[in-house]
């Protein structure tokens, strides 16, 4: 876990999305090629090719199957861990 990236969790919450390396990219504003050489890091990182190329894109393995559902909670809880703000409420300040 100590090496693992967290835009390399975007990254592959977003091929697993769009089962397409170059939409990914385009959606997280990377060029193909650095989506491409996070995609190699992770794989080396979880031993596994995670996406097979496939008729217009590409398939995940079930390694990435399996990851998918709890890559893709973690990524939502800590959007919303990071996104909650104490609203300031002046007449209920002390």
């Amino acid at each position: 876990l100590k090496d693992i990236d967290l835009n390399l969790l975007r990254l592959f919450d977003a091929v697993h999305r769009h089962r397409s390396v170059s939409r990914a990219a385009e959606q997280l504003d990377l060029t193909q090629p650095a989506a491409s050489q996070g995609l190699t890091r992770l794989r080396g990182l979880l031993n596994d090719p995670l996406f097979m190329r496939a008729a217009g894109g590409v398939e995940p393995t079930p390694k990435a199957q399996r990851l998918a559902e709890p890559v893709r909670q973690a990524l939502a809880a800590i959007e919303q861990a990071l996104s909650e703000t104490a609203a300031f409420d002046p007449a209920a300040s002390e």
